[in-house]
């Protein structure tokens, strides 16, 4: 199963992620505060990084855009809110999803699943950015 780095300002969302995205099989680090993201990315190398959109500080846009710009295209996120913003940089990335919350575990689970499938394939170079679906709404 896949490393999943999660950020939100919410101690009980992170909770919530946790137990949930544990008992399916995946190894979870939450984390409070979007300032440390990039260091705690560095430390655990997740599979793929789950942020809150809304969080004092920085919004979800700046850290899919600290994402990108200090980690690379390759980084599947899922970027989640209670509101109904989404990131207008990622349109076209398709290794950027969004998920409503409250979350539904299962969409979620299957989101994880076709980024991941998303990221080994561009890695793999057996499709183009082009030709993966966009995985927007």
């Amino acid at each position: 199963m896949a490393k999943i780095l999660t950020v939100d300002d919410d101690e009980d969302v992170l909770f919530q992620l946790r137990f949930v995205l544990s008992r399916l099989g995946h190894e979870v680090f939450p984390l409070a505060r979007a300032d440390r993201l990039i260091e705690q990315f560095q430390k655990v190398q997740p599979d793929i990084v789950i942020s809150d959109i809304v969080m004092p500080g920085i919004m979800g846009g700046g850290v899919y855009g600290m994402i990108r710009q200090k980690l690379g295209p390759h980084v599947p996120v899922i970027v989640s809110s209670g509101t109904r913003l989404k990131i207008r940089e990622g349109e076209n990335d398709p290794l950027l999803a969004y998920c409503p919350k409250p979350v539904d575990f299962e969409e979620l689970e299957n989101t994880i699943k076709m980024l991941l499938e998303r990221k080994e394939a561009l890695i793999a170079g057996n499709a183009s950015e082009d030709d993966i679906d966009d995985v927007h709404e």
